[in-house]
């Protein structure tokens, strides 16, 4: 079932719900205190004016033939390593998406560079 390089889109709406469940904890913005309120406060106002002009662009790679040792995952002739992974037992591991997501661009928003 391995796939390589599969090209998607979604709706920013869409994503909503991940960013609130995986990205908000993971980048501090739920931590309280008056820089994380000042920082939560930007970060708001830097996503209000771009919001309608996100279209998320995503790849994603399935790769079934993966070995794990330490926090080095290895797949298709190359690996990456990460402190995390030292953390999953090798005997479990099946298989490893691999995705990255982008906003898209944004070339046509001057608020952006604002």
């Amino acid at each position: 079932m391995s796939f390589k390089n599969e090209i998607w889109t979604t709706d920013i709406k869409g994503l909503d719900l991940f960013a609130k469940e995986v990205f908000y904890p993971m980048s501090g913005l739920l931590r309280e205190g008056p820089v994380n309120m000042a920082l939560k406060s930007e970060a708001q106002k830097g996503l209000e004016n771009i919001y309608e002009d996100i279209k998320p662009i995503g790849i994603s790679s399935y790769y079934e033939d993966v070995t794990l040792k330490g926090g080095r995952l290895e797949f298709d002739n190359t690996f990456l390593y990460s402190q995390v992974l030292e953390l999953i037992d090798p005997k479990k591991v099946k298989g490893a998406l691999i995705y990255f997501l982008t906003t898209g661009s944004f070339q046509d928003n001057v608020q952006i560079m604002e």
